[in-house]
This record gives C-alpha cells, structure tokens and sequence, in this order.
C-alpha cells in the first residue's frame, strides 16, 4: 500500500467519525447541575465520612427536602373542603344543571340545618346569581364563572350593587375554591347580599 493510499484511508476514516452520529453525547444542562450539586455536597461530606459518603448524604439530603416541599404543598395549597353533611343528606353540587332560585335556596337551607356551612355558601351564592340571571342583570347560564358573572354585572348595574355583589363572590370564592372555613357568618353574608341585590324579603 503506497503512502498516498493510507493518507486517502486515514482522510476518509476521519470524515466518517466527524459525522454527527458518532458524536459524543453530551450531559444536559440538568445533569451537569445535578452533577455539580452532588460534587459539592461530596466535597462538603467527604471528609467526615471519608471516600463517596458525602454522596449518599447528598441524596439523603435531596430526598429530606423533597419530601418537606411535599409535606407543605400538601398542608397550605388551598383545598376544597366542605362541611359533611348529615347522614342520608342529598348532596347536589352540579352547576353544570339548571336549577331555579327557590331550588338552590332550599338547599341553602337544608345545608345550614345540618351544618354544612360550605354547602351553605355554595347555594346561597347560586341562589342569588340565578335570581339575577332571572332579573336578566347575569346570564342565564350554568356554566358562567364567577369571574364572568362578576364582569357582567358590572356592566348591568350601580357601582354600590357592583361593590356588595363583588364582596359576596370574593367570601364564596374563598370558601368554595380557596378552601377557607365556612361557619354561619359566612351563609348570613351571602344571604344579605341576596336580600339587598334582589329585594327579596325571605
């Protein structure tokens, strides 16, 4: 094999392993921090455990805090939580059907019967957004979220009914999608409001 010959091979062997496949995989960007991390903490606890102790205290470490994140996520993020209702009790939370104004305040007043304040809330709110929907000041619609409603009452009314309608919605959305404690202030709230917006003496 002349010299000319095994310079064309050795040419032609370099552009092959030049091609991108035969490219060296390069860590991610999350791995070479991850990397980092755990080099550190293996520095920091090398010495007092001696060889690649301060790895597993690492992970250790890792797994600890995880774990607390989980623990507080799951304490503080706000949650759905209702008021059990009494034994035998229809509970009926579908917004997606159409129901009428006495049917919701009915079931405000079962719900504050057996204590189940939240419910309460839930009712009275829609008790008073369907009479609205009735007196055609929010539409008549299930599905209207209360950011909607809040909007298209704004756009139907005075600012002082605006002001009262947007402190009832802020107590139900606290209760109902915040996960505050609901108690019988919290019902007489949404009551009053439905009394003052609508004129309705009961």
């Amino acid at each position: 094999m002349s010299v000319a010959d095994a310079d064309e091979i050795r040419k032609t062997a370099d552009e092959v392993v030049a091609r991108p496949e035969f490219a060296e995989e390069q860590p991610s960007l999350v791995q070479r921090a991850l990397d980092w991390f755990f080099q550190e903490l293996g520095e920091l606890f090398g010495g007092a455990l001696g060889g690649g102790g301060g790895y597993v205290v690492g992970y250790a470490i890792l797994a600890a805090g995880l774990a607390l994140a989980a623990y507080f996520v799951w304490k503080f993020l706000p949650r759905r939580r209702l008021a059990k209702p009494a034994a035998g009790t229809e509970v009926d939370i579908d917004t997606r059907v159409m129901r009428s104004r006495a049917e919701w305040l009915a079931d405000a007043d079962e719900a504050e019967r057996v204590g189940a304040w939240g419910r309460a809330v839930h009712a009275r709110y829609h008790a008073m957004t369907t009479g609205l929907a009735d007196e055609r000041e929010l539409p008549a619609r299930p599905s209207t979220t209360s950011g909607e409603h809040r909007t298209a009452f704004a756009a139907a009314t005075s600012p002082d009914r605006t002001l009262l309608f947007d402190r009832a919605t802020d107590r139900y959305e606290q209760v109902w999608f915040g996960g505050a404690d609901a108690g019988r202030p919290d019902s007489q709230e949404l009551a009053l409001a439905d009394r003052e917006l609508l004129a309705d003496d009961r």
